[in-house]
């Protein structure tokens, strides 16, 4: 069973379950079942049929968030309405809520979010990064965590190396504004 983190357009987020049942998908919500055939139709549309009978075409497109880097928005069109869902697995939340509500680096000093290894640092004192651009790569709990600026600015300095390892709150890049 995998679980995700939803995030209504409204702001609201649910978690949302989701397991394979023989051919079926089960999600879970709420206290809530929901069991569906899901077929693959071509381009990017999903045929949908519920265990209630209902069945519908889902049109899917990912957008992604320049301005979150642990995010991402899939626009579901259903019923000729278009449905706004940002969808986070339990632990890019949990990174996110770790830095602060999603912003992996802000405008001054860059910490590590947990304890960990860097693997890669991409930046010197003086670069200028745009939004988007990697900074550094931590290694945490065998999974790699890329850090990305979400802002444009200038690095102050760096404070680790590859291969160093950090405890959390340790400062990674310094960043000021352009």
């Amino acid at each position: 069973m995998k679980t995700y983190i939803v995030r209504l357009e409204s702001g609201e987020e649910q978690e949302v379950s989701v397991r394979r049942d023989g051919d079926r998908l089960v999600l879970s919500s709420a206290g809530i079942e929901h069991r569906l055939d899901l077929r693959r139709l071509p381009g990017s549309t999903m045929h949908l049929l519920l265990d209630d009978g209902a069945s519908f075409d889902a049109v899917l497109e990912w957008v992604a968030d320049r301005d979150d880097p642990f995010d991402g928005r899939v626009n579901v069109a259903l019923r000729d309405q278009v449905y706004a869902l940002s969808v986070l697995d339990r632990r890019k939340v949990r990174m996110r809520d770790a830095l602060g509500g999603g912003a992996a680096v802000v405008r001054g000093d860059c910490c590590a979010p947990m304890p960990g290894k860097v693997l890669r640092v991409f930046v010197a004192a003086g670069d200028t990064v745009c939004a988007g651009q990697s900074l550094v790569v931590i290694e945490a709990m065998k999974m790699e965590n890329e850090l990305t600026a979400i802002g444009d600015g200038v690095v102050g300095a760096v404070a680790v190396e590859a291969g160093q390892s950090v405890e959390k709150g340790a400062l990674l890049v310094a960043i000021s504004e352009v």
